[in-house]
């Protein structure tokens, strides 16, 4: 059944919940299958300007910074950024880590060869014309030549996996890793608007409370995508998982590559 707020897009609920998630986001929640080679094959082995939005609290970040790229990180979570920044810091390797956010990326100078939309900091927008004006955003920022590269989860209804591109995070073996007694993830669908309500609950035992957090997110189908992209400017390719094949209904995300086209 439907819920009425549903019907209400908001996305500033992530933003608390990813503010609240930051301390323990690397021990519950875990990089899909392929996710690391797939971003780092990207951007190559060659020294790059990459801008990585949605950096989160810096695990990929760490990884393209000391593989010698220039990198720029943001997110819209101020606790995941700081989180980043010492992360890197730690290892010796400066970069530039801010908050800011999609569609607007006000924040951002320069241009880029590469830029990352990781994570599936894309579903955080949840209406077409956010998505159109962050695609345009990110097209003005690819300097000749550049790459847009990023994943988003399937359809709830194009898998047999309702967990999508997060199916790890509740494994019941790196729930006692990392000290959980129990885990739970809630999803409320609104197919008219293709938004959905997910609502996480981690219980760490009686010396603490449980941690509850929701946010909405808003999915797009491969049909979407293409015509996505053509609006914005850019051409490419959308793929089912990070090995670039097919998308199929065990597809595990839908994953883009795209370049600058005709404006």
């Amino acid at each position: 059944m439907t819920s009425p707020d549903l019907c209400k897009p908001t996305n500033d609920g992530s933003v608390d919940a990813y503010d609240r998630l930051s301390l323990v986001y690397d021990g519950l929640i875990p990089d899909p299958d392929g996710f690391v080679d797939f971003y780092t094959g990207v951007c190559g082995s060659t020294p790059r300007r990459v801008l990585y939005v949605g950096c989160g609290t810096g695990r990929l970040l760490e990884t393209l910074v000391t593989g010698g790229h220039e990198c720029v990180g943001v997110d819209p979570s101020s606790e995941s950024v700081e989180i980043a920044r010492r992360r890197l810091e730690e290892v010796g390797a400066p970069s530039q880590v801010q908050v800011d956010r999609l569609p607007e990326l006000s924040g951002v100078q320069g241009t880029f060869d590469v830029v990352v939309v990781a994570g599936g900091a894309f579903e955080y927008l949840l209406t077409t014309r956010d998505q159109v004006a962050a695609l345009r955003r990110v097209a003005s920022l690819l300097a000749p030549g550049g790459c847009l590269a990023l994943d988003v989860s399937v359809p709830p209804f194009a898998t047999d996996d309702a967990r999508g591109n997060y199916r790890g995070d509740m494994d019941e073996e790196l729930v006692r890793e990392v000290g959980l007694l129990s885990s739970e993830v809630r999803f409320g669908y609104d197919h008219f608007l293709q938004l959905v309500r997910s609502t996480c609950t981690f219980n760490f035992g009686s010396d603490r409370d449980p941690l509850t957090v929701e946010y909405m997110t808003r999915y797009t189908t491969q049909a979407e995508w293409q015509l996505l992209l053509e609006v914005a400017g850019l051409r490419g390719r959308v793929y089912g998982d990070f090995y670039h094949g097919p998308v199929t209904r065990r597809s595990s995300n839908l994953v883009i590559l795209a370049e600058g086209g005709t404006q």
